[in-house]
């Protein structure tokens, strides 16, 4: 098994799909940009390391809210 099939089963679920794979980042990367978007609304003079942090936390959450509620990620687990 490679390398990058490995972390593909890690982070995405054993039996996770090109497909499934890809609606996860999707759904990560919209969810930073609309967390970013809420912040610099509520916060307009944030600095670049909270925005930084702001991103990647709710590129984390998103991703993981995504991921975990698809089927692929419990196939191999139950």
């Amino acid at each position: 098994m490679s390398l990058s099939s490995r972390a593909s089963a890690v982070l995405f679920g054993p039996t996770a799909t090109r497909t499934g794979r890809g609606s996860t980042l999707a759904a990560a990367l919209m969810g930073a940009i609309l967390a970013l978007a809420l912040t610099f609304t509520a916060e307009p003079s944030l600095d670049a390391f909270a925005a930084v942090v702001t991103a990647l936390v709710a590129f984390d959450l998103f991703g993981g809210l995504w991921s975990n509620a698809q089927g692929q990620a419990w196939r191999g687990v139950c």
